[in-house]
């Protein structure tokens, strides 16, 4: 697949300017193809935009936090706000189970919803500002990419090509794996690509399957993954965070009796304290 140039001279200034944290998107469109996007514009509930941004991060191929980490940077968004730990699970240090145990939390709750609200909100920005940038440096060149949805079953192929005044080109072969997978409308040999480009509705079986997309066109090769899905926990989890800390003046036997120490207290989805 032809490589798309990342032009970073060009947009450090728009990015210092606008940018309210110091992250500056890196990212051509090779991110975009190997992770996919969980969407290009912020028109979805910030549930349905929470779940989608969720299983872009339960993707198998971060199979350490530090790569999720150093995925997002490269998009241009950070992904420190997340809770530190989910279902008792520590993202540094058991990362694996914190991906299975975020899939089944409860986002119509309100207080889980607030755990990820502010870094969603940024991370759409960042990814937005990444989809953009691809499109923008790839002017004259076909390309594929993916974009995850709130149902881990459900995404959209996007077929991008800019024309940039020239005529518009024929996609001469596509697939894809597993056959499993299947996407509305068909492509096929001739299949004429627009300027305007062309959306694709797609399923999978299995959300732990890895999606490919390959295929050939007169102005260059398709290619777009979708890594398969870490297999969710089996029981619906909470957030759980370091525990409130002890009451003013220690534990006393006073203290034990008071609401705001209660081992079956808790502020909002935060433990409290359990005195000994």
């Amino acid at each position: 697949m032809k490589s798309f140039k990342f032009y970073r001279t060009s947009l450090t200034l728009m990015v210092l300017l606008a940018a309210p944290a110091a992250v500056m998107a890196q990212s051509d469109c090779s991110q975009i193809v190997e992770h996919g996007v969980f969407g290009t514009a912020p028109t979805d509930s910030l549930e349905k935009r929470t779940r989608a941004f969720v299983n872009w991060l339960s993707q198998n191929t971060f199979d350490s936090y530090g790569k999720a980490v150093d995925a997002a940077q490269q998009l241009g968004f950070t992904i420190d706000d997340i809770p530190a730990q989910i279902g008792g699970h520590a993202r540094a240090s058991d990362w694996g189970n914190y991906q299975a145990a975020m899939q089944t939390v409860d986002f119509s709750d309100k207080r889980n919803l607030s755990k990820f609200s502010r870094i969603v909100n940024t991370a759409d920005q960042g990814m937005a500002k990444a989809w953009q940038t691809c499109t923008s440096n790839s002017k004259g060149v076909a390309h594929a990419a993916i974009e995850l949805s709130y149902d881990p079953m459900r995404f959209t192929v996007r077929l991008i090509y800019d024309a940039a005044g020239a005529p518009p080109t024929k996609i001469r072969d596509f697939a894809i794996t597993p056959e499993s997978a299947t996407c509305t409308p068909a492509v096929n040999s001739n299949t004429t690509l627009e300027s305007s480009g062309l959306i694709l509705n797609c399923t999978r079986r299995v959300a732990s399957d890895a999606v490919q997309i390959t295929g050939n066109t007169d102005k260059g090769a398709l290619l777009a993954n979708l890594p398969g899905l870490t297999p969710p926990s089996s029981m619906a989890t909470r957030i759980i965070e370091t525990p409130l800390g002890p009451p003013p003046g220690g534990c006393t036997t006073d203290a034990k009796v008071k609401a705001n120490v209660d081992d079956k207290t808790q502020d909002g989805s935060q433990p409290v304290y359990v005195c000994p």
